[in-house]
């Protein structure tokens, strides 16, 4: 009973003990909850306070900037920049709180909600979450796309730096450790114990705030240094820029002018009149390689199928004796193979308005189709449809994505088949990835098609094998993913593969029912990618729009008809997406006396360099002429300069040892960006 009576006492003298210190911890901690309250509020509040001064500034020095879509474009390159800034402060807030956590529930609950804010801002300026935007576009993205999850987790997994897991796991963690400290009796003890130690435990938070804020901005000890005040040299080229960061205004052509510019080549000289198109001779191979063979021109049926997220680096791939591409092979053998065709720009809208109008897209950040949906330009639809031709687009997605149906509305499209379409009546097992399977085109195409007694143009647009690399339950798979011991990366690239083979059969399987019902007969089948997909084959060159490196802009693209080209053949020389439109209008004998970019790969004389540029975090302008592959950094002029016939994979950059060359081509993508900022400065609209 004595031994019974003691051990109570000592827990009682232990619980008393504790429940002082916790009493007294508290106490502190009602003191110090306002200050830490107030310092993130004036931090969230002095950044909104700063954007709107900014915001104001620029609408007097920029007025053609001030329109009310100005606003989102701000909004979005003030929350990228600052997205690092504010989760690195809130980082630090964070283990201030986790030092004296807050008392009263509903200051703990405010500062909870701000915190998540943090971590969110945090998120939404990563990669991964940009790029999968696409499905969520209002009335596409689904309850029935829950299906496609596991895909999704490992596709957006594969793709977040170790820096980033980190970075993600220190501020879930601390949330979690504030929320417990802030409602848990037992977690507010245990913190009252460890009170004595406060000045120890001070020295760890304080490392693990600064390897918290090291993460956030790229483990970065420049930016640490300016704290913050820019996430990368992306947004120097771009006349927001100075006015975001408090600089004096600079152009953008100042930003690009640190290396003294060559000596004008003549053939690079442009009129900047609107209807000069920008000269893209080869500067490498003057003349033209070969002279394709005649071929009969006339009223074609025109069947257009946009293949998805592929580079030409998988063309020749086979796993087991089985080739990866079959369908696209087997169209090759009658057909023209384009064997270095380029994508003008490694985004599907952008892409899709060069193929369809044969203009180059806008420089700069914003989706062409946002800005200008309804610039006048003379779209591949519009032209067949007033020379007689019946037009349809069939797509497993949906059009909402970079207000792309904005683009196509009143374009002289009859007949649309979207995902919902497809879709109907058969939600879940209908679905594949972000958009509906693809052997549900088949019926409807085949159906359209026999309807027509006219000519007719067929856009045919897939989703896959767009990420999350999905494929159907009952299609074979050629590689296997689920292997134990893959990393997440391994993992994902195998899933792209499955899902780029099922793609390809699911146009095999298009391409076989029209032919069965004898619609090939008089018809040019034309399959051209919207760009590539990369898997780190440099560094952070994750999906398609971060670079133009070969395995993001050089991809497969084919004319495909028996009648026309009973044996293959194959065309070495530089084509592009430009060259879309020119082409199939200078088969079906149809003239077009618009402005185009591109010229037609049956007419042409002389060889082209073709030209490219991304805008997503950086901003790149490249070249391919002939051997040659050069790319430019806008932000600061940094330049890369391969010889593709050596280094196919652009791993030694020669930009240092022949800067004569160099300087050729940088003329030519400065001279584009002079070019394409001419031409849409006030483009002619509907």
């Amino acid at each position: 009973m004595a031994a019974e009576r003691g051990g109570r006492g000592r827990r009682a003298a232990v619980t008393r003990r504790l429940t002082a210190l916790r009493l007294a911890y508290r106490a502190d901690l009602e003191r110090q909850a306002p200050f830490f309250l107030a310092l993130e509020l004036l931090g969230a509040v002095s950044l909104l306070l700063y954007r709107a001064r900014a915001f104001r500034l620029a609408g007097g020095i920029l007025p053609e900037l001030a329109a009310g879509d100005w606003l989102a474009g701000y909004t979005a390159l003030a929350c990228l920049s600052d997205g690092l800034a504010l989760a690195s402060l809130l980082g630090l807030l964070l283990v201030a709180w986790l030092l004296s956590p807050l008392a009263g529930r509903l200051v703990s609950a405010l500062a909870l909600a701000l915190s998540a804010v943090g971590i969110a801002f945090m998120l939404f300026a990563a990669d991964f979450l940009r790029v999968y935007q696409t499905a969520f576009s209002r009335s596409f993205i689904g309850g029935e796309h829950f299906t496609g999850l596991k895909s999704i987790l490992q596709s957006a997994g594969s793709e977040l730096s170790t820096a980033s897991r980190l970075l993600l796991l220190a501020m879930l963690t601390s949330l979690a450790l504030v929320a417990a400290l802030a409602f848990s009796r037992r977690m507010a003890a245990l913190a009252g114990a460890l009170f004595r130690f406060k000045k120890v435990f001070s020295l760890l938070a304080l490392s693990l705030a600064v390897l918290v804020s090291a993460v956030a901005s790229g483990l970065s000890g420049q930016l640490v240094a300016d704290g913050f005040r820019a996430s990368g040299a992306d947004l120097a080229a771009n006349p927001l820029s100075a006015l975001l960061y408090g600089r004096s205004p600079a152009s953008a052509a100042t930003a690009r002018a640190v290396a003294p510019p060559a000596a004008p080549d003549e053939r690079l000289v442009v009129e900047h009149a609107r209807l000069a198109a920008y000269n893209t001779d080869s500067l490498e191979s003057p003349q033209a390689e070969r002279y394709l063979p005649t071929l009969p021109k006339g009223p074609y049926n025109v069947i257009l199928y946009f293949f998805e997220s592929t580079s030409w680096r998988y063309w020749d791939l086979e796993f087991g004796g089985q080739k990866l591409l079959p369908t696209m092979h087997r169209l090759a053998e009658h057909g023209l193979l384009l064997r270095n065709h380029y994508s003008n720009f490694p985004l599907s809208a952008n892409t899709m308005y060069s193929v369809l109008s044969s203009r180059y897209s806008m420089y700069g950040k914003s989706m062409i189709f946002g800005e200008y949906h309804d610039i006048d330009v003379g779209t591949m639809m519009e032209v067949l449809s007033d020379n007689g031709y019946a037009t349809g687009l069939i797509h497993t997605g949906d059009l909402q994505y970079a207000a792309r149906d904005d683009f196509i509305a009143g374009r002289g499209i009859d007949h649309v088949v979207l995902y919902a379409d497809l879709k109907r009546g058969r939600e879940r097992e209908a679905n594949v990835g972000w958009g509906a399977d693809e052997r549900l085109m088949i019926e409807p195409a085949a159906e359209w098609i026999a309807g027509r007694t006219t000519p007719y143009f067929l856009m045919v647009i897939p989703v896959n094998p767009h990420h999350p690399y999905a494929v159907p339950d009952d299609f074979p798979r050629l590689v296997d993913a689920d292997a134990p011991g893959l990393s997440d990366s391994e993992r994902n690239w195998r899933n792209y593969l499955n899902s780029l083979h099922f793609a390809d059969a699911a146009m095999g399987q298009l391409v076989d029912k029209l032919e069965k019902r004898g619609a090939m007969d008089n018809t040019v089948f034309v399959m051209v990618t919207d760009h590539g997909e990369a898997f780190y084959q440099h560094r952070g060159n994750y999906n398609h729009p971060l670079f133009i490196y070969e395995e993001n802009v050089h991809v497969p693209a084919l004319f495909y008809s028996p009648s026309l080209f009973p044996r293959p053949l194959v065309l070495e020389s530089v084509t592009r997406h430009v060259d879309i439109m020119p082409s199939l209008l200078d088969l079906l004998r149809i003239p077009d006396n618009r402005q185009r970019d591109g010229e037609s790969i049956f007419s042409r004389s002389r060889q082209k360099m073709a030209v490219f540029h991304t805008a997503w975090n950086e901003e790149f302008m490249g070249v391919r002429d002939g051997r040659w592959k050069y790319i430019q950094r806008m932000a600061d002029a940094r330049d890369e300069l391969y010889d593709l016939s050596a280094d196919p994979d652009e791993i030694q950059n020669l930009a240092g040892q022949y800067p004569e060359i160099t300087a050729r081509y940088r003329q030519v993508t400065n001279g584009m960006v002079d070019y394409l900022v001419d031409q849409y400065r006030d483009p002619p609209r509907r």
